[in-house]
């Protein structure tokens, strides 16, 4: 039988999200409302002003410490916005899953469809 072998290795996760956009799109991807935070706690709920919408779309991007990810976002369309989005992968091939400093550079992208915005006692919820 094999020898299983095991890394001794402990992988970091990026300790607040770096460069924040999240904007939000009709269904037909027109842009509607966004917001840009330098640094977001992890876990920490986010005061961003949106659009009440039955059916919207929201981008969230965390483009890293450095901005990995250069293109923001803005008032384009969700078209646009997806045709020239890019992210650096010399830098990110270059991060090293023990170094905090160097997770902090990795980016996140998350585009959520068919999402419902409420607004209650003055907060706009997901």
């Amino acid at each position: 039988m094999p020898q299983v072998l095991t890394r001794d290795v402990t992988e970091l996760t990026p300790d607040a999200l770096y460069n924040l956009e999240i904007r939000q799109y009709n269904s037909a991807g027109t842009h509607l409302a966004g917001t840009i935070f330098a640094q977001a706690t992890i876990g920490t709920a986010l005061d961003v002003t949106l659009q009440v919408s039955d059916d919207c779309q929201l981008v969230i991007v965390a483009r890293g410490d450095g901005k990995t990810v250069k293109t923001e976002l803005g008032t384009r369309t969700l078209q646009k916005v997806q045709e020239n989005i890019t992210a650096d992968s010399t830098v990110i091939s270059r991060i090293n899953p023990t170094d905090q400093s160097s997770m902090n550079k990795m980016p996140y992208v998350l585009h959520l469809k068919h999402v419902k915005v409420v607004q209650e006692s003055g907060k706009y919820i997901i």
